[in-house]
């Protein structure tokens, strides 16, 4: 998280970041435009500004949006599913009984689709291979892994694809993973991400603007219960308010209700856009697993159990920095010019001179 905030300026952060806070607080300012102070902001917008007025707005929105950047984790944990109100254990139970039902169909349907193509139909087929993307992009491999929530599913699914295919933990060997991928394919991961932070950010908004609509909602139709129980004529009595006209208001309705449309829209498209996200992490972990390993040292060896078996061992490296057993091939080493084949650099507790001159 910290790690972004160098970059607060570039493409990643503007889409992600900086665009859903000029969209949301532009809605907040129609939907109270009518309340000081938020009156007074919205009369600037279509006045004339000074300088000292657009800066204090920029420098407004900006702190909104690394808000937002600071909040990122915690809004994605919430999203997921790990903790809140969306960690629900009738949820995680449904979605289980889905994974076992994806599982147990393709489980089922295995033997006519493979190993010999063309003993099922091409309806049956084209099924299961629909249901069989759907299990691997929308649905972590381990039924105990199975979260509330789709989008939680969805990067579980991503998550836990390294461990699937070759036994190495994703939450370690991420970082080291990023520091052996080319700029190139780190780029493409960081774009697909601005995408679904954009979207998780246009939602967490939109459910705000809808909330404040829902309270004014709310105080209208008690101001409007106040004034027929005491007989006082209700615009009368809050026009002096600044509050308008609190007689039932379609207006805050359809706030709640596109609020409401936005929230969803933009949680199915975080959702969609996720799954893309995995393509670009699953991608980046086929071609440059190896790298990691001849960075760490060693060689991969040759068969996929034996491999799963290494990076069982770097998972207790980097998680319990446990040394890897010296049964796993080192890398060929060159010839050092400085320190040839079999000949170390001189012990520091042999020879003083040498590393204190």
């Amino acid at each position: 998280m910290f790690a972004s905030l160098p970059k607060l300026a570039d493409k990643n952060f503007v889409i992600g970041f900086l665009l859903p806070v000029l969209i949301g607080g532009f809605a907040g300012v129609l939907l109270f435009c009518d309340v000081q102070p938020v009156q007074g902001i919205y009369d600037n917008i279509f006045a004339e500004k000074t300088l000292s007025d657009l800066t204090v707005a920029i420098l407004a929105v900006w702190s909104a949006a690394v808000g937002l950047v600071l909040f990122n984790h915690r809004i994605y944990r919430l999203l997921e599913g790990y903790s809140g109100p969306l960690k629900q254990p009738r949820w995680i139970a449904s979605n289980q009984q889905r994974h076992d039902e994806l599982t147990g169909y393709l489980t089922q349907m295995y033997p006519q689709i493979f190993p010999r193509p063309g003993t099922a139909s091409a309806e049956v087929q084209d099924e299961y291979f629909r249901r069989r993307r759907k299990y691997n992009t929308q649905y972590p491999y381990r039924r105990d892994l199975v979260l509330p929530t789709r989008f939680g599913n969805v990067i579980r699914s991503f998550e836990s694809y390294p461990e699937k295919v070759y036994g190495a933990d994703s939450i370690p060997l991420w970082p080291r993973l990023q520091a052996v991928l080319p700029k190139e394919v780190t780029g493409g991961i960081d774009d697909t991400r601005a995408q679904v932070d954009f979207f998780i950010n246009l939602l967490v908004l939109a459910l705000l603007i809808g909330a404040g609509a829902l309270v004014r909602f709310g105080v209208y139709l008690y101001m409007v219960d106040y004034c027929r129980k005491t007989g006082v004529d209700a615009f009368a009595y809050c026009s002096p308010l600044g509050w308008g006209d609190v007689r039932f208001r379609w207006a805050l309705m359809a706030w709640i209700g596109g609020a409401i449309i936005v929230a969803r829209i933009s949680y199915g498209s975080a959702v969609a856009r996720a799954e893309v996200w995995g393509t670009f992490v699953k991608s980046a972990v086929d071609l440059y697993l190896p790298e990691l390993a001849k960075q760490l040292g060693y060689d991969l060896p040759g068969t996929n159990l034996a491999r799963q078996q290494f990076w069982d061992a770097v998972n207790s490296m980097f998680l319990y920095a446990t040394p890897i057993p010296d049964e796993w091939p080192r890398s060929a080493v060159e010839a050092d010019a400085v320190h040839p084949a079999a000949q170390p650099p001189p012990d520091p507790d042999e020879d003083d001179d040498i590393w204190n001159d």
